[in-house]
């Protein structure tokens, strides 16, 4: 979305950061399925790459009916082998949700009903391709996850690689997937330190 909003708004932002950046979604999400199943072959975990197989066709089988359903079913295999999400699990982003100051109880059936939303942004997503958008009239700074396969931080650096703009930047944390800012904090602050302090 931040990348939408500069590309019609440039004037309006100072720099551009982005963390778990989507460039193209269904590339991807097949490389983030071909590395997934490459993993579950070296286990020789079979019930699992069975599952996989019976999703061969990921992603190019998506369709604005049964894009979210595909989807999860995937994170489910990604997060077992801890590719998707947090590395340490569901229940330790839970934990720390409760250790905020800001969040309560009734926060929770939000979490839920949150899914409402992540399904009118995959419809958008089934679309979206950004690796045509090079010339940037802000500075770019890329966080990434070096265990990121949910949304693949090789694409992004990729993406880094040909971008154009007056600053640029790509930042590794190394100990992280996903949710760089949760699964390694200090890391991700450094980096952001990095980045005001160049502003």
């Amino acid at each position: 979305m931040g990348i939408e909003y500069i590309k019609r708004f440039p004037n309006t932002v100072a720099a551009f950061v982005g963390m778990g950046q989507v460039v193209g979604f269904i590339q991807g999400e097949k490389v983030g399925y071909d590395y997934c199943l490459d993993l579950v072959k070296q286990k020789n975990d079979l019930k699992t790459l069975k599952n996989l197989q019976e999703m061969s066709d990921y992603p190019y089988s998506f369709n604005e009916e049964n894009v979210m359903r595909l989807v999860v079913r995937m994170r489910g295999i990604q997060l077992k082998y801890k590719l998707a999400g947090h590395r340490d699990g569901f229940f330790k982003l839970l934990s720390l949700f409760f250790k905020s100051p800001v969040f309560s109880m009734r926060d929770i059936p939000i979490l839920f009903t949150g899914l409402k939303t992540n399904n009118n942004i995959m419809q958008f997503l089934l679309s979206y391709d950004t690796s045509d958008y090079l010339e940037f009239d802000v500075p770019v700074f890329f966080i990434c996850g070096r265990n990121d396969w949910q949304v693949p931080s090789v694409l992004t650096e990729k993406y880094y690689s040909k971008i154009q703009a007056p600053d640029k930047d790509l930042f590794w944390i190394e100990n992280a997937g996903h949710l760089a800012d949760l699964e390694d904090p200090e890391a991700y602050h450094k980096a952001l330190k990095n980045i005001f302090d160049r502003l």
